[in-house]
């Protein structure tokens, strides 16, 4: 709940720029309890006796204090299941946990829910997060929340086989016992499950447990079964006989693992440190850490770190030796990692800070992009220590930590802006502090402590916060003024004179305060107190900021008719204005009319306000004089311009001075036009021809239009509107720059690509270019022979900037590692057991520009096609499939098989390949797709590349025979593929080969197919041809549904149909 408070608070303003708009009261909506004074630290000698008379001696107990908080909680009813899993879904998403503010709701609504039900995949998610993602409870209230999600689950009959997976997962986690295992396995067995699946999960939790009786009953089981034993099932042996307290049984168990020829990794290495730091035997577990330094993998890390919760006894040292073994790889970043971030709120909640703060005092300094925050370096420990409610000194040390580390150099500022949001009096400890090391405070600080304060003391809290600022040097500014102070002193300006003597003894001189006081009288129509008050002091009074309130207060004098009062208030102000020279007067009555159709078209008012205008000595400048008539008649009807307008003209010319000149006007009205970043690129050509046939800027339109060209590949349109911008001398802005390279990299232009990249880089150092950009980029490097350069520029890149990678970059990816691959085959010195691709690849993984991906892994044995090494195709073919399970560029190399095989010379002389060893290699492939895929998908993928490169006769007995089953929806989805890329030839070959036969390839939708996407690209010419080929096959006969579609689409283009077309059409 609270963190949900700071996390929409932090969207509105950060700390040190918190904008006066931001209303502060809903954030602060309950009163927390005072921290007493006893509890403040590192407080100047200076500020001890103003903290003496700042609080109020309360005492509270602490059913008092835990009351409000309590009743909120609870307040369920109104919130529906759909709103609570959208809340912790999106605070998990946030911070990668959740907390039993945004659970308990949600158990709550679940049950009294009657409509809104959870799916299983819901379920799971909400396991996994009660199970093991509440990090702020012991493992006993986690489980009770998991049994809780679990019985609803069971009751609308959504248990399935991955959910005992998470249940066992979540019992080793929390170390909870399983009293009776074969119950679990009945059940297992009930959703459809077997009990071999199990076993090993449920040693894992008889491991956590410390239980050698169950892991003996189940390593019998085991056997039973002819199950053979994984490391991780001797590693969860080691477990058992671990907290169980046997460490002579952990070491019969890795006697076991050698006897069985198990290979001991650094899991097992790993299980061994965290069982010796358990059982307290620190020196055995360094010896094991050094002997084994730097093949720990992250996982392993943290898996020994969270160890430490259970040690008796460790030494920060050792903690320290721990985190040193993470790689490079993991710590980089501008935050904690998030598995790190899990130990250390553990260490939290068990009251371990000391080891917490050996951790992040370990860590390395953080990697921060460009242009990003540099105070999310530790950030969620002080959520973390607020919600487990450590004392203000602990969070102080910890921020200092942080702060004298650089890793997070606002830190302090962090954990005010939290104090701020849950207990407001708590942060005058960290105000304390970042005064002492000389950092500034600013007016918006206090906000939330004002608003505190009023809730407690009323006004007399207001005027206390301000003595507070002033104690701390920090000047009260005018949104201050405006929208915490003068709102809330109601019965305090009920006498102004009183009110400002109040300010004046809190610290706030008259120069600052009466401007905005008289602003306030007058908003709240207390205007007849204005003049007095103003007569009373010499202070000068900012005009500027009086005039939309005296439009509101002549709009009220209209109805009373206290023109006269009116005159004499505007006299005294503008006797004490700051500018002699300027127009305020005439500024207020534009304004006034400007703003109020109804003011304007009464001239008997518009007469009484001029004449005691005049009467008190006031003038306008002849400006102002001018627009003031305009205004009038633009308001009036012929009628009434002959009776008063003469009248009130007349009084104008009167009063116009020629020494004043009036004050720039904001109230112009604007023309809403479009925004061309919202125009479509034809919307913004019509817009273009316009701007340049009426002679106006359109330099932004062209700036636009630029990178949109470029954006949809018209190449030849963006080259224009560069000529333009270059004739017009537009300005480059860094996206336009950026586009501009873009457009170089596409036309292969490396030369200019090169030279507005410098551009880029030289006038916006700052500027990040997009990812897919940059390797498009570097694609065309490798294209032009810069390999080496290629790979400078992304690892550059990945230094100092973090990389997205994924899906969102896998195409510039690919034709990256394809460019690589043309490249090593072109080498002439390139050894044949290099493989240049799969080295780039693994580059590229490393620095985090891709995953593994079937995509991606396609380059690694083309290259050796292109290289024309067909069994180290092959080779690397088998070897990827079984290293990842991916089958790369399947169909091309299925296809190359079936045509070699059919003694294709050509191919033959090209690969230096036979018909035996061709049938060899298919033979070969075929069966790694099977084991990958299965026999069913494969077929499918076999037929395809029968139907590309086989005869008609080979396909014909493909799909006549009974015993070769294809997967039929993979089949259909592949054709739609192939449709796209406009193969239209292996589609019309495989409808060929299965006319007549009772298979789900139907022959005419096939050819429906086809003809549908040349409609979706309008290609009417490659329909024609689709057509013609079809008519010559005397045996078919087209459907009406096909010629119809072509002949609409021959119309839309108004192209003339082939005679034999409008016959079938009935159109002759």
């Amino acid at each position: 709940m609270y963190s949900r408070l700071v996390q929409q608070f932090r969207k509105l303003q950060r700390l040190p720029n918190l904008k006066h708009q931001a209303n502060v009261t809903s954030f602060m909506k309950k009163s927390y309890a005072t921290l007493q004074a006893n509890n403040f630290k590192h407080c100047p000698a200076s500020l001890m006796s103003m903290r003496k008379s700042f609080y109020i001696p309360v005492k509270y107990n602490a059913s008092q204090i835990a009351a409000p908080e309590t009743k909120e909680r609870n307040n369920f009813g109104n919130i529906t299941l759909e709103q609570c899993l959208g809340r912790l879904e999106a605070f998990h998403q946030l911070n990668g946990f959740v907390t039993n503010e945004q659970l308990l709701p949600l158990i709550e609504s679940l049950s009294s829910a009657t409509t809104a039900h959870l799916t299983a995949e819901q379920g799971s998610f909400l396991l996994n997060i009660c199970g093991c993602e509440t990090l702020s409870l012991n493992p006993e209230e986690r489980m009770d929340n998991f049994q809780q999600i679990w019985h609803y689950l069971q009751k609308q009959q959504l248990i399935r086989k991955d959910h005992y997976k998470i249940k066992l997962r979540a019992l080793k986690y929390n170390r909870m016992p399983l009293t009776n295992y074969q119950e679990q396995l009945q059940e297992f067995k009930e959703v459809g499950g077997v009990s071999k699946e199990l076993f090993s999960d449920l040693l894992a939790v008889a491991g956590a447990n410390g239980n050698v009786k169950q892991s003996t009953e189940l390593l019998n089981e085991m056997r039973n079964s002819e199950l053979a034993l994984t490391e991780s099932d001797f590693n969860s042996l080691m477990w058992a006989y671990g907290r169980s307290g046997d460490i002579q049984g952990c070491q019969t168990v890795l006697q076991s693992m050698q006897a069985a020829g198990v290979y001991q990794s650094s899991e097992t290495h790993s299980t061994s440190i965290a069982i010796n730091m358990e059982n307290n035997m620190e020196e055995r577990a360094k010896i094991l850490l050094k002997q084994f330094q730097g093949q720990f993998k992250s996982l392993d890390i943290l898996k020994m770190l969270r160890s430490i919760i259970w040690s008796p006894q460790i030494s920060l040292e050792f903690i320290k030796l721990l985190v040193k073994e993470f790689g490079e790889d993991y710590l980089r970043g501008f935050e904690v990692p998030l598995g790190l971030r899990y130990i250390c709120i553990e260490l939290l909640h068990h009251k371990k800070l000391e080891f917490l703060s050996a951790v992040i005092d370990t860590l390395p300094q953080p990697n921060f992009p460009e242009n990003h925050d540099r105070d999310t370096f530790g950030s969620f420990l002080f959520h973390a220590m607020f919600r487990q409610k450590c004392s203000v000194t602990e969070i102080i040390d910890i921020a200092l930590q942080l702060e004298d580390s650089e890793k997070n150099t606002r830190a302090l500022y962090i954990a005010a802006e939290l104090a701020l949001r849950r207990n407001p009096p708590m942060v005058l400890p960290i105000f304390d502090m970042l005064i002492k090391r000389n950092h500034s405070l600013r007016p918006h600080y206090f906000w939330p402590l004002m608003m505190y304060n009023f809730r407690r003391y009323n006004e007399a809290g207001i005027i206390r916060t301000l003595s507070v600022m002033q104690n701390y040097g920090v000047e009260c500014d005018q949104p201050t003024l405006k929208q915490y102070v003068l709102p809330k002193l109601s019965l305090t300006l009920e006498n102004p004179e009183v009110a400002l003597k109040k300010f004046e003894k809190a610290g706030l001189k008259t120069s600052l305060i009466l401007t905005p006081i008289i602003s306030h009288l007058l908003t709240q129509h207390k205007w007849l107190d204005v003049a007095p008050l103003v007569d009373k002091y010499t202070t000068k009074i900012d005009m500027n900021e009086l005039i939309g309130p005296l439009c509101g207060v002549a709009v009220h004098v209209r109805a009373t008719k206290k023109f006269h009062q009116f005159g004499k208030l505007l006299a005294s102000l503008t006797a004490k204005k700051g500018e002699s020279k300027q127009d305020f007067i005439g500024q207020m009555l534009i304004e006034l009319l400007y703003s109020q159709p109804r003011f304007s078209s009464d001239l008997y008012s518009c007469y009484k306000l001029v004449h005691e205008i005049q009467k008190v000595g006031l003038g306008i400048s002849p400006a102002a004089a001018d627009t003031i008539k305009a205004l009038l008649t633009e308001n009036l009807t012929e009628d009434s311009k002959t009776e008063r307008f003469p009248l009130v003209t007349q009084k104008l010319r009167e009063i116009s001075r020629k020494t004043l000149s009036l004050i720039s006007d904001g109230s112009q009205m604007s023309s809403f036009i479009k925004h061309p970043r919202n125009m479509t690129l034809n919307e913004m050509e019509c817009h273009l021809v316009e701007l340049e046939a009426k002679g106006m800027n359109a330099r932004g339109v062209l700036r636009r239009m630029l990178q949109l060209c470029v954006r949809d590949n018209r190449l030849e349109r963006a080259l224009e509107i560069k000529r333009k911008c270059d004739n017009l001398k537009v300005h480059s802005s860094p996206g336009m720059l950026a586009s501009i390279m873009e457009m170089h990299v596409k036309l292969k232009d490396l030369n200019s690509a090169q030279e507005y990249l410098r551009k880029l880089q030289e006038e916006y150092p700052g500027f990040l270019i997009d990812e897919h950009k940059f390797i498009d980029y570097a694609a065309l490097l490798v294209q032009n022979n810069q390999l080496e350069s290629a790979k400078e520029l992304l690892e550059n890149r990945s230094k100092y900037n973090r990389i997205i990678g994924g899906d969102y970059v896998l195409k510039n990816v690919w034709n990256l590692l394809t460019s690589v691959a043309h490249q090593a085959a072109l080498s002439k010195d390139l050894p044949p057991e290099r493989n240049l691709s799969r080295e780039f690849h693994v580059f590229l993984q490393k620095l985090g520009y891709c995953r593994i991906h079937n995509t991606t892994l396609g380059p690694l044995v083309r290259e050796r096609l292109l290289r024309g090494d067909l069994p180290a195709a092959v080779k690397e073919f088998k070897q990827l499939a079984q290293q990842y399970k991916y089958t790369p560029l399947q169909f091309e190399l299925l296809s190359l098989l079936v045509r070699l095989g059919n003694a294709d010379s050509t191919l033959q002389t090209q690969y230096k390949c036979s018909n035996e060893l061709a049938q060899q290699l298919l033979g070969e492939v075929t069966e790694i797709i099977t084991e990958v895929h299965g026999i069913v998908n494969m077929n499918s993928g076999l037929l395809l590349a029968f139907a590309e490169s086989g005869t008609d006769a080979q396909l014909r007995r493909l799909l006549i025979n009974p015993e070769f089953r294809i997967n039929e929806e993979l089949l259909i989805r592949n054709c739609e593929y192939l449709g796209q890329e406009g193969a239209v030839q292996t589609l019309t070959r495989l409808a060929r080969g299965a006319r007549g036969l009772n298979r789900i390839i139907d022959e005419h939708n096939i050819y429906k197919m086809l003809l549908n996407n040349f409609v979706k690209s309008n290609d009417y010419s490659a329909a024609l041809k689709l057509y013609e080929c079809l008519e010559t096959d005397d045996e078919l006969k087209i459907s009406q549904d096909f010629v119809r579609t072509l002949v609409n689409l021959l119309r839309t283009n108004n192209i003339e149909m082939p005679s034999s077309l409008a016959l079938k059409a009935q159109v002759i």
